[in-house]
């Protein structure tokens, strides 16, 4: 555990001790081949309805499919706070308020599911004519059948989904997760250039609240 300054003092201070002694090894430290981001599976709706039918599944390890290829992922919460002043006094209030949850994903573009669509991930896929106006869909000589979800405007859409980021360290042992509650995708964006190796597609996402919960 954390020691104290008085510890720190006499056991730190010009030694060849690090600060927290509960750290032992390179191995108790997570990296990006640690963590791995996950949406939550929802139930395969009717071929006719659009908004509002997208239910999740329970919150199991088995529920959450991890997405791939990602290169960049960032969440930020912001919490209002009003500084509320008097006179009479140099003293001040602080009045808390609502926090605002967002994030981001940029992940490579590939010969499969979409960034739109692996956000959506279902207990049952749909058939190559059941997608409506969220995308297309194509069928490989594999017989596997990728989705390219694309236009945000669809009523599709408008379901929410649950965005899950789970932490170990390199020693393989959980350190906790968390998930972003009701997320909606708010903006997409796809940038091409001539140079370009691989091609990045690029959500941003808003969502109620953060929940924590220990990983599996």
């Amino acid at each position: 555990m954390p020691r104290n300054v008085t510890e720190w003092q006499q056991n730190v201070l010009g030694q060849p001790n690090h600060v927290d002694e509960s750290i032992t090894t390179g191995k108790d430290f997570s990296s990006s081949a640690t963590i791995v981001i996950a949406a939550r599976k929802g139930e395969r709706p009717e071929p006719t309805h659009r908004a509002g039918y997208y239910k999740l599944d329970a919150n199991g390890p088995a529920n959450w499919e991890t997405i791939g290829v990602v290169q960049n992922a960032s969440v930020a919460q912001n919490k209002q706070l009003a500084q509320i002043f008097e006179i009479g006094s140099n003293e001040s209030y602080f009045v808390p308020g609502r926090t605002v949850v967002q994030a981001t994903i940029s992940r490579v573009m590939i010969d499969g599911n979409s960034l739109m669509k692996v956000m959506y991930p279902l207990d049952t896929e749909l058939s190559v004519g059941e997608h409506g106006d969220m995308g297309f869909a194509t069928q490989g000589d594999d017989g596997v059948v990728s989705a390219f979800y694309i236009n945000l405007a669809s009523d599709f859409f408008n379901n929410s989904l649950d965005l899950g980021f789970f932490f170990y360290d390199g020693e393989s042992e959980p350190i906790g997760a968390f998930y972003l509650k009701d997320a909606h995708i708010q903006a997409h964006q796809i940038t091409l250039a001539s140079q370009q190796t691989v091609v990045l597609e690029n959500i941003s996402l808003r969502a109620s609240q953060v929940i924590g919960f220990n990983a599996p």
